[in-house]
């Protein structure tokens, strides 16, 4: 879990930050559990998040009102498939905004466990340092495990930016299916090229069941080719996963019958310019 791009800003009905004691605490959180219904997100009675010792427990004026910071008193977060989730809730911890800042805020996973920390303050540079930040995962594009089909040579490379769960998705192919229009390339649920029954499906957020499948033409997702195989391009979508939910998943290409015939797997680590091509 890496939460580290996720920002917690607490504000009050009026909006003036911390005028008294009712507060709204509104997150964003990205790369927290997958799947999280009703987690804890506290602040705590500790001013530090360098010594976990230090953190302590909930905080709260035991002379003012009871400990809220419970799934009863609304002080949870649900995320999707991805570790993602933005909402809010409002409660009271009877202190204001000098009691409140400089304190911790913990998020908690299902099980209870501390997984993130971040110290509230009321300088607008901290919340500046939580804007999300380009990330990148790449793969090299192989023949899909089993294909027995023509298009075994083919060879290339994914690079995909993350900017949250917006992506910009390029791809560079050779020996791919010739001329093919609006052909399929997409991430799968599965996180292996070796083995085409774990390969899955496509991969993309729907808690609800309500959410469409955005790895579709209709959304942008596929490539085209010339006439001697080659495509490249890119296209931006978003399917409701971040960086880290994507990690270690596989691509797979498809060819104009819609048949599978290249896989990768996608990994922070970069590919040297030309490798995945035969060029080094």
């Amino acid at each position: 879990i890496d939460a580290s791009q996720s920002k917690i800003t607490v504000t009050f009905e009026d909006e003036i930050m911390f005028e008294d004691e009712i507060m709204s605490l509104k997150y964003n959180l990205k790369g927290v559990e997958e799947n999280c219904i009703d987690c804890g997100i506290h602040i705590h009675a500790g001013t530090t998040c360098d010594d976990a010792d230090l953190v302590e427990g909930h905080y709260w004026d035991a002379a003012k009102t009871e400990d809220l910071w419970t799934t009863a008193g609304g002080a949870v977060y649900n995320s999707d498939a991805g570790g993602n989730t933005k909402d809010h809730f409002h409660l009271t911890n009877g202190y204001d905004v000098d009691g409140n800042n400089g304190h911790a805020v913990v998020i908690h996973a299902q099980d209870g466990s501390r997984v993130a920390c971040g110290v509230l303050s009321k300088s607008r540079k901290s919340s500046k340092s939580c804007k999300s930040k380009k990330m990148t995962l790449e793969t090299c594009i192989d023949v899909y495990p089993d294909y027995a089909g023509e298009l075994h040579h083919v060879a290339g490379k994914v690079k995909v930016d993350f900017k949250g769960t917006d992506m910009s998705f390029k791809y560079n192919m050779k020996n791919a299916d010739v001329d093919c229009k609006d052909c399929a390339i997409h991430i799968h649920t599965g996180t292996t090229c070796d083995v085409a029954a774990e390969v899955g499906g496509h991969y993309w957020s729907n808690v609800d069941g309500t959410t469409p499948d955005p790895w579709t033409a209709e959304f942008g997702a596929f490539y085209e080719s010339n006439s001697n195989g080659k495509a490249k391009d890119h296209f931006h979508l978003n399917a409701g996963l971040n960086y880290y939910a994507n990690d270690g998943h596989a691509v797979v290409v498809h060819d104009k019958h819609h048949n599978r015939y290249g896989c990768g797997v996608l990994s922070s680590k970069k590919k040297a310019k030309g490798s995945c091509l035969g060029m080094e």
